[in-house]
């Protein structure tokens, strides 16, 4: 289901750093001050998956693994890694990426 995240929440539990993060894994650009990440990141149209299907997806990033699979369901453009990520892609990232990519909902962790 494509919808937006919720911007109040950005505001409140998201420090200025993780925002930046948060709008590159989007795709989006990392550049100003926190107010405008906030209405950059929650303009931005993403896949929201329900809580249910959320807290698996956050149950299959172990805390012991140093890497997981993620599979992603959105294609997005990845500034970190500098390529396009097309839906259906498998790669292997550290477990704050891949609950950065999750909570972005352009990925899931592999089963």
């Amino acid at each position: 289901m494509k919808g937006h995240l919720d911007k109040k929440q950005l505001e409140e539990e998201y420090k200025v750093d993780d925002l930046r993060e948060l709008a590159k894994s989007l795709g989006l650009s990392p550049d100003g001050r926190k107010t405008e990440l906030v209405e950059r990141i929650a303009a931005a149209e993403v896949d929201v998956s329900d809580d249910d299907e959320q807290q698996a997806a956050d149950a299959n990033v172990s805390e012991t693994d140093t890497t997981v699979e993620v599979i992603v369901t959105q294609t997005y453009k990845d500034l970190q890694r500098d390529i396009t990520q097309h839906a259906g892609d498998t790669f292997e990232v550290t477990k704050e990426r891949a609950a950065q990519l999750i909570e972005a909902g352009v990925a899931k962790a592999a089963e």
